[in-house]
């Protein structure tokens, strides 16, 4: 790939100058735009994961990471999702449309999500499928990172409170997965939809860096409430 030039100096090949113009990084502050936008931040985890770690072999939990991620790639290729990323057990889309709309197309994923994990005769090995669901500004930031491929990426206190809502969420080993898969939404959100559904208030909702008055209010439902 290499080789030296007359005076001693080190020469690439036309193949590995090509290779390096295509990945070249461009990260000059005139390429670098931050902006606010309303979106919807929702984020899927398994539920007791690391408990199931400790429990199964490596090849099952392989497995199961493996079946949640690629679902939940193909949630992402539903009109409601703009953004994707992964993060363990950890999922979390962004939607910039309406928040009716959003929601109305993730629930029925998540429900479907819920539906693949169950066996014949509906016990699944995971002990439920969390969705963390918060709409608000958020601020999202473009640059064309690498030439020919644009990078976008979203950040801020409700990206933040998405991800640790998941703490107000209890699950009980064996109480089944319908049981343990629950939704953890903010009031501010839940007052959004236009069909209310029923919920628990949820205690000790106290989540660490998050603002006190965005988690004085925050309850649990079920796919099933919005029935």
């Amino acid at each position: 790939m290499s080789g030296e030039n007359d005076d001693g100096s080190a020469s690439l090949d036309p193949t590995t100058i090509e290779y390096l113009r295509k990945c070249s990084i461009n990260l000059s502050s005139e390429k670098y735009d931050v902006s606010k936008v309303d979106a919807t931040v929702m984020v899927l985890d398994i539920r007791g994961f690391t408990g199931l770690c400790s429990r199964v072999d490596a090849e099952t939990i392989n497995n199961v990471i493996k079946q949640f991620i690629l679902s939940a790639l193909e949630i992402s290729l539903c009109p409601f999702c703009d953004y994707v990323k992964t993060l363990g057990d950890g999922v979390m889309f962004i939607g910039e449309g309406p928040f009716d709309e959003v929601f109305a197309e993730l629930l029925g994923a998540y429900r479907n999500l819920i539906e693949s994990f169950k066996e014949a005769d509906g016990s699944a090995l995971i002990d439920g499928i969390g969705l963390s669901v918060v709409h608000g500004e958020v601020f999202k930031y473009e640059m064309p990172a690498v030439r020919g491929l644009g990078y976008k990426d979203y950040f801020g206190t409700l990206v933040n409170l998405a991800f640790r809502l998941h703490d107000v969420i209890k699950v009980d080993e064996g109480g089944g997965i319908d049981e343990g898969s629950k939704i953890v939404m903010t009031e501010s959100t839940l007052a959004l939809l236009a069909k209310q559904p029923a919920r628990t208030l949820a205690t000790g909702a106290h989540l660490r860096g998050i603002p006190e008055e965005l988690t004085k209010s925050v309850f649990v439902v079920s796919a099933a409430d919005f029935d």
